[in-house]
């Protein structure tokens, strides 16, 4: 019975998640809502059947407790965060790429390396200047400050009569 229910449990958060990757994808290039960031997360959930967990600021779901653990329709919360990596330009020369996340949410789309220090894909936007749906690639190595934090969605609790 309990690996009925654990199973079932199991298909609801794989059925949200799917539903917020597919609500997302769905949107590259559009502003959603107001263009804040997290406008995109809010309505994704709602889409989904999902809810914020106690509605507190930041807070998208159940926490997952390592970035190893995090699967494609999660919500990352980015806090005072700061990614360096060295890249070369079309003629062979390096410059140092910055990417600074002072309060930022998105949403993962895919996993490319699993790990203490994985690269994802995520969907975000309000970046760079933008209001609009669009995807980056993060590797986790090349984060020197901050905190990012991993929300898996839940469902929406049923109506009390």
């Amino acid at each position: 019975m309990i690996l009925i229910l654990a199973a079932f449990l199991c298909r609801i958060e794989n059925s949200l998640n799917e539903k917020v990757v597919e609500f997302a994808r769905s949107h590259v290039g559009e502003q959603v809502g107001n263009g804040q960031c997290t406008a995109l997360a809010v309505e994704a959930l709602r889409h989904s059947g999902a809810r914020r967990r106690g509605g507190r600021q930041g807070v998208w779901g159940d926490l997952v407790e390592s970035l190893r653990d995090v699967q494609p329709g999660d919500i990352l919360q980015f806090e005072n965060v700061l990614f360096l990596s060295t890249r070369l330009q079309e003629d062979g020369t390096p410059f140092m790429r910055t990417r600074l996340l002072p309060h930022h949410t998105a949403i993962v789309i895919r996993v490319r390396k699993r790990g203490i220090r994985p690269i994802l894909v995520i969907l975000h936007q309000n970046v760079d200047g933008s209001p609009i749906v669009q995807e980056w690639t993060i590797d986790m190595k090349e984060k020197r400050r901050g905190s990012v934090t991993a929300y898996r969605p839940v469902p929406e609790r049923p109506e009390r009569d």
